[in-house]
């Protein structure tokens, strides 16, 4: 006979979750998982739950329309990294991707911050999105360390050579110390899932599930300490990003390729993008 015991606290989460989530976001979840199912998630913004995106920067005021400016996103990590931007934040679209609501970022001036961030030395990162119109270094994400000349930390951005998505770190010097030149290329309108890690000692990005080889990182070499940019690559002034963002982990580790994969999965059924 199954045992009858009491629900830890992470199945109670869980249950929870799918119990406020699944009347909002009129498209269920995929089934059987949530990030925070494997520790050291540290960044979740999920564009496409309207209870965690707010018209005001002090997180009162809950998105409700068609194109209402987000001014603010909650991190459903323990980290509590949360993003705002007074003026400038992206658009609320619903029902843009897959039945799901979305963040559009402009390309010329739509952003959203925190500072500071949860320092991170090894790392995994996810993000789900989809260009709406490419420009040379049009990045979605930054972390790290920003100042008025150097930003010290990983971007993902695009190259200006292939179409391709860019794993970038550069140095608390302003010394691009390690760069990934992708295989693969991106094209404007399509739903991609990208995902980059990094130890130190070595960089690798993936698209849609396929590695796109690996680079040389920097050992030992911490990012965070200053903040998060979602919708540009700081260092860059044509660095924006113009097209929907659809969900961004982040974790404080390099996953295991069973782990990563299930990630992958779980965002690629969630926003109906083919993940091999």
């Amino acid at each position: 006979m199954p045992r009858q015991g009491k629900p830890n606290a992470q199945n109670r989460q869980t249950r929870v979750r799918r119990n406020h989530r699944l009347p909002v976001a009129a498209v269920a979840e995929p089934a059987n998982f949530y990030p925070f199912g494997i520790s050291g998630l540290v960044a979740w913004y999920d564009f496409s739950d309207p209870t965690m995106l707010y018209t005001d920067t002090t997180r009162n005021t809950k998105v409700s329309a068609d194109g209402d400016t987000i001014k603010a996103v909650r991190d459903q990590s323990p980290a509590g990294n949360h993003l705002s931007e007074a003026t400038n934040g992206p658009a609320y679209k619903v029902n843009i991707q897959n039945g799901r609501s979305v963040g559009r970022f402009n390309g010329t001036s739509s952003v959203l911050r925190f500072t500071p961030a949860t320092s991170l030395t090894d790392w995994t990162v996810f993000v789900a999105l989809k260009w709406i119109a490419m420009s040379a270094y049009g990045g979605p994400m930054f972390w790290g360390k920003d100042t008025a000349t150097v930003a010290a930390g990983f971007h993902l951005t695009l190259n200006a050579v292939n179409a391709g998505v860019n794993i970038v770190e550069t140095d608390g010097a302003g010394v691009e110390a390690a760069r990934k030149q992708p295989d693969a290329t991106v094209s404007n309108g399509v739903a991609y899932l990208i995902a980059a890690d990094s130890n130190g000692a070595t960089q690798r990005i993936f698209q849609n599930g396929v590695q796109n080889d690996n680079a040389a990182g920097v050992t030992g070499f911490p990012i965070g300490t200053g903040g998060i940019v979602l919708g540009r690559v700081d260092d860059f002034p044509s660095g924006w990003f113009n097209g929907d963002m659809f969900e961004v982990l982040v974790y404080n580790s390099v996953l295991s390729d069973s782990n990563r994969t299930v990630v992958s999965k779980y965002l690629g059924q969630k926003w109906n993008v083919s993940v091999t």
